[in-house]
């Protein structure tokens, strides 16, 4: 009798053991087929599946990790893909990725929030994504994109000499980081919030410390160019812009960027015309009102989405303006 009540509760056991081990291998099966939908760009099918992986494995981070990627990125609720990140980050607390991305979430609920003019839950919300992103750094400590967000949250509450801390030191950790756009980004960033506060010599050495790393940077030889144009050093700002052009149009990289470094030869051309008409120096002004109507050409022949509807008229307008220039007063 008793061996037979201990055969049960070994019989018993074994059946439990085998349910939770079939549970895991079902919900691995399915996460990885959320994985490939969602990298199919699939993504309500991807969310399905993963859904029914999570509940399947309640243990199972994964599907957690790659819901909160979909929620982020195709249906923007950072509420919900928070939730998703506090469980996994409570199934995996020592991953540096969950911890980060959660910072991300957090990010991006407080832009929302900031959107729709509610500056104290944005404040938190920002608040919480700097506490994500230092339990990624925890982790890692040279973990470049958590270092960069953590920058963009101090940005986001104003406490401007901790983002520069934290731009530097995402620089530090990994000079060479690239956005999706293919910008190295943290010199970028670091360098226009040093020019929106009138710092431009201070953006020209961050700039040019990132170009010498980061050579073949088209857009932070746009950034860099904008800057020295500010600063109306024209001649330097131009070889920028030309530089940028050359290499963003050969490789065909960001389009935006392309447009830009145009748009800034041609301004600053424009500018070097009427320095050198105020002169006297009419035929140097004429070379830089010929380069500028070239330019302007050139961008406006481009420019046609509806993002750059505005520059492309300002454009035509200076087109127009040279031309009459050039003709009235024979230059």
């Amino acid at each position: 009798m008793f061996r037979k009540r201990l055969l049960v509760v070994f019989v018993g056991l074994v059946l439990i053991l085998c349910g939770c081990n079939m549970a895991a291998v079902e919900s691995n099966e399915q996460t990885e087929k959320g994985i490939r939908l969602y990298e199919q760009k699939a993504y309500p099918k991807a969310l399905q599946v993963l859904q029914m992986a999570s509940e399947r494995d309640p243990n199972n981070d994964l599907p957690l990790y790659y819901m909160a990627l979909i929620d982020m990125e195709y249906f923007h609720d950072y509420g919900k893909a928070i939730q998703e990140l506090q469980q996994a980050t409570g199934i995996l607390a020592d991953s540096a990725l969950y911890w980060h991305k959660l910072g991300e979430a957090y990010y991006g609920l407080a832009e929302q929030q900031m959107l729709n003019r509610q500056k104290e839950d944005a404040g938190a919300s920002f608040t919480a994504c700097i506490r994500s992103e230092h339990e990624a750094t925890k982790i890692d400590k040279y973990y470049a994109e958590a270092q960069l967000q953590e920058a963009r949250c101090h940005v986001g509450l104003e406490d401007f000499d901790r983002a520069v801390e934290a731009y530097e030191a995402s620089i530090r950790s990994d000079p060479t980081l690239k956005s999706s756009d293919n910008v190295t980004v943290h010199y970028k960033e670091l360098a226009e919030l040093y020019a929106d506060f009138g710092f431009q010599g201070r953006a020209v050495s961050v700039l040019t410390n990132g170009l010498a790393i980061n050579m073949n940077d088209g857009q932070l030889e746009v950034v860099l160019g904008d800057v020295l144009a500010d600063m109306e050093r024209y001649d330097e700002a131009l070889a920028h812009y030309e530089a940028a052009y050359r290499f963003l149009d050969e490789s065909g990289e960001s389009k935006l960027y392309t447009l830009s470094a145009m748009f800034g030869a041609a301004k600053v051309n424009y500018d070097l015309a009427r320095q050198m008409r105020a002169r006297g120096e009419f035929r140097k002004a004429f070379d830089y009102y010929s380069e500028a109507r070239t330019w302007f050409t050139r961008y406006a022949d481009r420019a046609v989405t509806e993002a750059e509807k505005i520059r492309r008229a300002g454009a035509l307008l200076k087109i127009k303006e040279i031309n009459e220039i050039m003709k009235e007063e024979n230059i």
